[in-house]
């Protein structure tokens, strides 16, 4: 419900909509996504991405046109709106620093958007659908946060690293197999 809220409800400030659908959707932590900067998203063959370190996430169009309106235009500031390609998409009282964590989470309660339990819910999620090391990597969180997740989670791996390895294996043609890697998670070898 809060996501779809998020995605659609056009009575709440665009900023909030989007965060909340990326706190949402991917468990990322509020002041990671406060400071997700502009040239951290692109297109490739009409699809949306947003790269977290090396991983590029697939973006849902709504929120691809959600984060396509940020940074939401404010007059806070006496400086410049900047036009680089590293601007933050959550500006604070400066362009160049991130709107506050606290204040940000004030406003997301304000509209109605509680989204500490449904970050908990899709970690739980990933950490169902990738090994804690990749989960760790992926949100930069510690990987004893992420060996804990998972094992909320209660996934075994084994059956996942076996056909990682059988399809890292080269076939009888000396090629690589097709492989299953996401577009979201590295290569094991």
């Amino acid at each position: 419900k809060q996501l779809h809220r998020c995605l659609h409800d056009v009575g709440i400030d665009v900023d909030l909509r989007a965060a909340g659908a990326l706190i949402l959707l991917y468990g990322i932590a509020t002041w990671r996504v406060l400071n997700l900067r502009r040239n951290q998203v692109h297109t490739r063959d009409g699809d949306n991405f947003l790269v977290l370190r090396d991983h590029e996430l697939l973006l849902p169009p709504q929120l691809a046109d959600l984060i396509a309106q940020l940074p939401r235009s404010t007059r806070r500031s006496t400086l410049p709106d900047s036009d680089a390609p590293d601007r933050l998409l959550f500006p604070g009282r400066t362009p160049d620093r991130p709107v506050d964590t606290g204040g940000f989470g004030k406003r997301l309660k304000r509209s109605g958007l509680t989204v500490r339990a449904g970050k908990n819910t899709a970690l739980i999620g990933l950490a169902a659908e990738l090994p804690a090391a990749v989960l760790a990597d992926l949100l930069a969180i510690d990987i004893v946060t992420a060996t804990r997740w998972t094992g909320y989670a209660k996934r075994d791996w084994n059956d996942y690293l076996a056909a990682r390895h059988r399809d890292a294996r080269p076939s009888v043609s000396g090629k690589e197999g097709s492989g299953t890697a996401t577009r979201s998670s590295p290569r094991i070898n």
